[in-house]
């Protein structure tokens, strides 16, 4: 998966259709695309396509009882370089990260 950290506060738009994914200058706007595979934070997905949260919730427990491994980290394991993921974090002391993943076919 590439990573791209991207200024909180900031609009992000899909690299692919331009469609405006998620903006919070006016309040919260988020649209779905074709290529929108999450948009959610460090607390949990606000869409997911293929449900990779609850994947991971199902399944993080199943080797190891302490298992700490952030979804994230789970994502960077599992996903090659069709994805792209945008980053923004709020500024300290929140240190909250939200996180839009798009995919993109080579083809």
């Amino acid at each position: 998966m590439i990573e791209i950290d991207y200024p909180n506060e900031q609009k992000i738009y899909c690299p692919a259709c331009g469609t405006l994914t998620l903006s919070l200058d006016a309040g919260f706007v988020m649209n779905e695309c074709p290529h929108l595979e999450f948009l959610g934070s460090d607390e949990g997905p606000e869409f997911e396509r293929n449900e990779w949260y609850a994947q991971w919730e199902e399944h993080r427990y199943d080797d190891d009882p302490d298992d700490d491994t952030h979804f994230m980290e789970y994502l960077r394991k599992t996903w090659d370089d069709h994805y792209v993921c945008f980053t923004q974090r709020t500024p300290p002391p929140g240190g909250l990260a939200g996180y839009i993943i798009f995919k993109f076919p080579l083809d």
